[in-house]
């Protein structure tokens, strides 16, 4: 089959695929992946300068409702960024004071909710 399909150009086989109704696609090297047709006129890429090393090209969710917009409103957060805060909605304190858990320690636990996010807490002590 390889033999075979390198014997025309990929438009070639694009045509004849379309022609016989067979869903298809150009593989694209990510330089045509930004220059595409369709991705452009869906505006799938989207630009933002990143605080750390400048302009940045990103994916925009494919999908799109319209009573719940997807947007990428900057990069991502750098690690550690908002531990602080997931800390304190734990209830502990970011410093380590409360007793965060030690590598290797067995005295916490994680169970998933009725409402399925996960919680995370120590072990009650008997």
């Amino acid at each position: 089959m390889a033999q075979i399909i390198k014997q025309r150009p990929s438009a070639q086989w694009l045509v004849r695929l379309d022609a016989n109704d067979v869903p298809s696609a150009p593989v694209l090297r990510r330089g045509e992946v930004i220059a595409n047709w369709q991705v452009t006129a869906r505006e799938l890429i989207t630009e933002f300068d990143h605080p750390g090393i400048g302009k940045v090209r990103q994916p925009v969710p494919a999908a799109r409702f319209d009573r719940t917009p997807a947007a990428i409103h900057g990069p991502a957060p750098r690690i550690g960024a908002h531990s602080a805060a997931i800390l304190a909605e734990l209830g502990l304190d970011a410093a380590g004071s409360t007793g965060w858990p030690s590598k290797g320690s067995s005295d916490w636990q994680s169970r998933r909710r009725e409402d399925g996010r996960i919680a995370i807490g120590k072990l009650p002590t008997s």
